[in-house]
């Protein structure tokens, strides 16, 4: 009993002292917001204040804290773009807007750009304003937590994913591999010429294999894809595919500057589900892949000559189209499929260099 009151004070102790940054550039608006919540007694406030968003960025950029109070009218910047900018500093910041703006409209769209909770100025007292904020940091808390867990999920997933690989292509891969050497050895003296296609196709099979083992120690550690350049990870992968599944794919790929890690990855993967897409329902027999940069924009083509669908026949979720669709979302970029029976299918993703979409 005594050990979970002991946890109890210790759970009030974490909540009950705050440091908070205020971002209010009316100074009277400000004191009477500090007035509050020192008046609260059951509430150890450590107020910082500033009067910008250029302030309250280097503030968080220099120091922690457990939430933000923030006006949407600032000398530097105005409305919903105001919460964009800060939780871009402090993703796992809590975050209460505190404004004059009584709109409902603005109070859904700064929810929605990540901010936790939406007080109006003249409508707020202290223990609403206290409440608030102990409610709005605890809410981050349980959404980080629930981030870490998703992630850790996610890569629990993608290790299972790569066993079965190892397990089911490689492993299956050597096994051939092997039995085409020993029936080469058996028939070397009596058939030489039928040993040596055998040798001929388990030396094909075993550059497969290193090719796919090369791919999938790469995904074994995800950052890994993006320490190296999109051209060398599309040369990687569509070498290991060619060997694997007999495909002719042709590359022409732009040098094309470092990418962002989530751009890159997005390109990475929207191009393996496209060729996996090929393999599994289009009966092509080629492939060309074009990456190519413009200016600002970073375009890619993957054009195949297989059967081909109808659009109309399939949902947005069907042959991995929506698995690519998400994949352009994620980053903000433009993703375009289009196909036609008899004439194969082409998937075009266009996308601003700079990250912005």
């Amino acid at each position: 009993m005594r050990a979970s009151a002991a946890q109890h004070r210790s759970v009030r102790s974490m909540i009950e002292s705050m440091d908070i940054l205020l971002i209010e550039d009316n100074p009277g608006d400000a004191r009477l917001i500090r007035e509050m919540l020192i008046s609260n007694a059951d509430y150890d406030s450590n107020l910082t204040m500033v009067e910008t968003l250029a302030e309250g960025l280097q503030a968080l950029n220099v120091d922690h804290f457990d939430a933000v109070l923030l006006d949407l009218s600032l000398p530097d910047s105005r409305g919903v773009d105001t919460v964009e900018r800060v939780i871009a500093h402090a993703a796992e910041m809590a975050v209460v807007v505190l404004t004059g703006y009584d709109d409902q409209n603005i109070g859904v769209q700064a929810v929605q750009a990540g901010a936790q909770d939406y007080l109006v100025k003249g409508e707020t007292n202290p223990t609403i304003i206290t409440r608030s904020i102990r409610y709005a940091i605890e809410r981050r808390r349980v959404q980080t937590a629930l981030n870490k867990q998703t992630l850790e999920i996610a890569a629990l997933e993608e290790r299972h994913r790569l066993a079965r690989e190892l397990h089911d292509s490689v492993s299956q891969t050597l096994f051939t591999c092997r039995t085409l050497s020993e029936a080469a050895i058996l028939q070397f003296d009596s058939n030489p010429e039928r040993a040596l296609e055998l040798m001929k196709d388990a030396n094909r099979l075993t550059g497969a294999a290193l090719s796919e083992m090369r791919v999938l120690l790469l995904e074994l550690r995800p950052m890994s894809l993006t320490k190296v350049s999109l051209k060398q990870l599309f040369e990687n992968f569509t070498e290991m595919f060619q060997l694997k599944r007999g495909l002719d794919i042709t590359l022409e790929i732009d040098d094309v500057p470092p990418l962002i890690p989530d751009a890159q990855i997005a390109f990475y993967r929207i191009m393996q589900e496209a060729l996996n897409n090929i393999v599994k329902h289009a009966g092509a027999g080629r492939v060309h892949i074009g990456v190519q940069k413009r200016g600002d924009q970073l375009s890619m083509i993957i054009q195949d000559d297989g059967a081909g669908f109808n659009p109309n026949d399939v949902t947005p979720t069907s042959l991995g189209i929506g698995i690519m669709h998400e994949r352009a979302s994620d980053i903000g970029a433009d993703i375009e499929i289009t196909s036609v029976r008899g004439a194969g299918t082409r998937v075009a993703v266009t996308w601003r260099i700079d990250g912005e979409g």
